[in-house]
């Protein structure tokens, strides 16, 4: 056996193991981090299965003489399945909403947050940033998915993906997983065309032509090809585009909302004599409270977040407040009445308790002040 058929025929035992590893994250959302054990184990589980019958294949194909063909093929479907794995996250950021700055994080000390809500927060506060990492993201896809530009695309994914990895491992995030198994198959096109590589930098064009393709002596059938595959790669985009535009909507459905933002609590009163003197403590606690762009908000205690639930319906002045991350017996209804921009009194119902809350809206610490 020699370097060559060396090369081929491990490149196709990797790729098919890869095959494996990467059709495991197939299994878990865009958003998730795929990393708990059930995932780990799901993937070294399918990357044996493949590992072993991409052994068996390979053997056999370099037998009859088509460890070229196969080699082709492999390297199509890994193709084809990096730019479905991706797609939906590169969208997400070329729109600006794969990280998503809330005003949680302007209320919690720089020292107290995560490393992960870090740098959450630092790339959610612009996202203007985001959105260029998201559309270098989307050109390498498109480009990979061409003869002609597949190395380019591949040099251009697989820089992204180290900056990735690299930050994922600094900021301690869960994505390295995730971030770490596309890097490795941008790798693998890059071993797999080695000889490929060597010739476009050495301009060796001897060299660039020993890989198969089905369509090589047939321009005609060749360029129909590629048009196809431009129109299912924009279909691939606008079909996404609906689940991008959910998202958005789910993530900033109450940025419109007059009373989203941050409220210091100015004046609580109990309407009622009877109020039992637990839920008195628990409500006289709360500093200010946060109602965030999307279905979450929080109150603050001291220097301290406890999450809730909310719902917004401007057309009443409905406000109601549920899901305590920590005070399992509130569930506070009512509605409010907005005196200006900056001040509302709310009349609520926290299950038998009636009360009433004056709020003064807290200025957006990034805005700069009016000068007349």
């Amino acid at each position: 056996m020699n370097w060559k058929d060396l090369h081929i025929s491990s490149a196709n035992i990797i790729g098919f193991t890869l095959i494996g590893v990467l059709a495991s994250t197939f299994a878990s959302f865009w958003w998730s981090c795929a990393d708990g054990i059930l995932d780990v184990v799901r993937a070294w589980a399918l990357g044996s299965i493949f590992l072993i019958l991409g052994g068996s294949i390979t053997v056999v194909s370099r037998h009859y003489g088509y460890g070229k063909h196969l080699q082709y093929y492999i390297e199509l479907t890994l193709r084809v399945m990096i730019v479905y794995a991706i797609v939906t996250t590169a969208l997400l950021k070329a729109e600006g909403h794969f990280y998503n700055y809330t005003l949680f994080d302007s209320e919690t000390k720089l020292a107290d947050l995560e490393a992960q809500s870090f740098a959450n927060a630092f790339y959610g506060f612009s996202p203007m940033f985001q959105s260029y990492v998201g559309y270098a993201v989307l050109a390498g896809l498109a480009l990979i998915c061409f003869n002609q530009t597949k190395r380019i695309g591949t040099l251009l994914l697989g820089g992204i993906l180290i900056n990735a990895v690299m930050l994922n491992i600094s900021f301690d995030s869960c994505f390295v997983y995730k971030n770490s198994i596309y890097l490795a198959i941008i790798s693998y096109f890059v071993f797999n065309e080695f000889p490929s590589y060597f010739a476009f930098f050495s301009s060796q064009k001897n060299a660039a032509e020993l890989g198969y393709h089905p369509l090589k002596n047939n321009k005609h059938l060749h360029n129909s090809a590629s048009l196809m595959k431009m129109v299912l790669l924009v279909g691939l985009f606008f079909y996404t585009q609906d689940y991008i535009k959910d998202t958005k909507n789910y993530r900033s459905r109450n940025a419109q909302s007059p009373i989203t933002g941050i409220w210091n609590i100015m004046d609580l009163q109990f309407l009622q004599s009877d109020v039992p003197e637990e839920n008195k403590k628990t409500i006289q606690s709360f500093k200010s409270i946060i109602l965030d762009k999307g279905r979450y908000g929080a109150v603050k205690i001291d220097d301290s977040l406890s999450f809730f639930e909310y719902l917004i319906v401007p057309d009443d002045n409905q406000l109601e407040i549920w899901n305590f991350q920590d005070f399992y017996d509130l569930d506070i209804k009512g509605r409010y009445t907005q005196i200006s921009d900056d001040s509302l009194v709310y009349i609520g119902r926290n299950n038998r308790d009636s009360l009433m809350i004056t709020f003064k809206k807290q200025l957006d610490k990034n805005r700069l002040p009016d000068i007349d």
